[in-house]
């Protein structure tokens, strides 16, 4: 069984001064901005899988960090203007490629005057990837006076032996086994089986999802501990 969310690593659920107080007195360190996506995810997974995985995988890794790590709410939009064909009509919503930068830029933006300083992008979908470009992070950077890493949470298992679970060997794919499995894990509830293409329905498990989200937890800690030089 999967066990409750911890909302007490939520930011969103604090109040104004005791966001102020914890940001002045140095016990929020760092705030997680998980970006994701409303798009197709073909007939069996929810539109909002990209967004509800990387929130979840945050919050599971600001969990280890206790309490210097807060998670803002999600952006759940990303730039997915490649399945807006008619063949894809079905419920994906798309912001502009310079949108989405925009639309990011503010939101660190707001946390930056806020008095935060360090702040990572965790993402969740891969067409986020290409409006945040090394070039203008190092603008953002500069212009906000801030620590700002962006990480795609699949990235982190480059550095961890677990393609020997995936049958195809395909991290992270679409919809497929490596999405599939997390969300079997994650939110079962909310994968309509009936629906799993066949030549994935085998290679498709809770166990995988369970052993994916674990790696992958393990392996954005790692890195925030690397990049703020935080410890839990």
């Amino acid at each position: 069984m999967v066990r409750c969310i911890d909302t007490d690593v939520f930011m969103y659920t604090m109040t104004r001064r005791e966001f102020r107080e914890a940001v002045d007195e140095g016990t929020v360190r760092l705030v997680i901005v998980p970006t994701g996506s409303c798009e197709q995810h073909g007939d069996h997974l929810m539109l909002i899988h990209d967004t509800a995985t990387v929130f979840h995988l945050a919050v599971r890794a600001a969990e280890r960090l206790k309490p210097w790590v807060k998670v803002a709410p999600p952006i759940p939009f990303g730039y997915s203007e490649y399945w807006m064909s008619p063949e894809f009509r079905a419920g994906t919503i798309t912001l502009r490629f310079e949108h989405f930068a925009a639309v990011l830029s503010d939101v660190l933006g707001s946390l930056r005057r806020q008095g935060v300083r360090n702040l990572m992008v965790l993402n969740g979908h891969g067409g986020n990837a290409r409006p945040v470009s090394s070039p203008f992070l190092e603008e953002l950077q500069r212009n906000l006076d801030a620590k700002i890493v962006f990480l795609s949470y699949w990235d982190v298992l480059s550095d961890i032996p677990v393609t020997d679970l995936m049958a195809k060997g395909k991290i992270p794919g679409h919809a497929g086994e490596f999405e599939t499995s997390i969300a079997l894990y994650l939110f079962p509830e909310a994968v309509r089986l009936s629906e799993v293409a066949e030549e994935e329905d085998k290679a498709t498990t809770c166990e995988k999802g369970g052993r994916l989200v674990e790696a992958i937890v393990e392996g954005v800690v790692s890195r925030i501990r690397m990049e703020f030089g935080l410890q839990s």
